[in-house]
């Protein structure tokens, strides 16, 4: 199983791409984050992090040239987490605590099969 989320790093709309290494601040919010859910849960979620771009209309406030964003993902591993349950629940408290950190109104969470 594998989970892929897009973060926006910059709040709001009609900003001007303001954060000048969307990389380095999502690592470091999604460590604390992940933290966080590993002292509750014991389960921590590594997650590779990886640079983008959202191409959405000007007038619902994209800034020129796209929205920077992170693409975030992980995989399952079941030699370290025994229930899909609990590594998917895992997953999404990290991704809301996260969004909550970032001061993004929304976040796109997929789960799918591994391949």
């Amino acid at each position: 199983m594998k989970f892929e989320v897009v973060f926006g790093v910059n709040p709001g709309f009609n900003h001007d791409n303001e954060v000048t290494d969307p990389v380095a601040v999502m690592t470091m919010v999604w460590l604390e984050q992940m933290d966080l859910v590993r002292q509750n849960s014991g389960l921590y979620i590594s997650a590779l992090i990886l640079p983008g771009r959202v191409s959405y209309p000007k007038e619902f406030g994209a800034p020129d040239g796209g929205e920077e964003v992170v693409e975030v993902s992980g995989y399952y591993n079941a030699q370290y987490h025994r229930y899909t349950e609990l590594w998917q629940a895992a997953v999404r408290s990290t991704v809301s605590k996260c969004k909550d950190v970032l001061e993004q109104d929304t976040v796109a969470l997929l789960f799918s099969p591994a391949k």
